[in-house]
């Protein structure tokens, strides 16, 4: 079973990438697509899902990605295929607040999640993970994720780096100390 995969972007599909990891392609499905380029050098952590028909590589760039997924697809009625379009609807962090606080009209503005699927979710997967410490997502969290990351973008990181970096904070705080966090987490990457 393949467990991690290194290597250059060589092509992009709608719902997957072309990896080359030592002249060989891999087809890695992964969420939003439109976050990468041909050329990026990039690791994903990969669940391999079989089929009688079919062999599928889902990839994801941090083990938490990855284990969030494989938590959706016990979930009765979540396949695979479902579980990445729920993740490309929203970060795994506001996913977890969603489920926390029993939010199930976010859940369901998600694609392909409806009452009963949002209901599903949160009594399989509240208290299991925990929440971020900011525990309100309001306007300003989102103008402030925003602005860190238009300015990290500007500097010419990647946006998937950059959403690696914000995993590693605790809290946001303001706009100063969130950037010079993943200044400090980018450029020791």
């Amino acid at each position: 079973m393949i467990g991690l995969l290194t290597g250059k972007i060589v092509h992009i599909f709608e719902e997957a990438l072309i990896i080359n990891v030592r002249e060989v392609g891999y087809q890695v499905t992964v969420s939003n697509t439109e976050d990468y380029s041909v050329n990026d050098s990039l690791s994903f952590w990969i669940y391999t899902h079989v089929r009688e028909d079919n062999l599928q590589l889902f990839g994801f760039l941090t083990l938490k990605d990855k284990a969030f997924f494989l938590a959706l697809i016990k979930i009765s009625g979540i396949g695979p295929k479902m579980a990445m379009q729920i993740l490309s609807g929203t970060s795994i962090n506001k996913l977890i607040i969603y489920i926390e606080s029993e939010d199930i009209k976010s859940l369901t503005s998600l694609p392909k999640i409806g009452k009963k699927k949002a209901e599903q979710m949160i009594l399989s997967l509240k208290g299991k993970w925990s929440a971020p410490k900011a525990q309100k997502i309001d306007q300003s969290f989102e103008q402030l994720r925003k602005e860190v990351l238009s300015a990290l973008l500007n500097l010419g990181f990647k946006k998937p780096s950059i959403e690696k970096s914000f995993e590693q904070l605790e809290e946001w705080t303001d706009f100063q100390s969130v950037v010079k966090i993943c200044l400090n987490y980018l450029t020791n990457a």
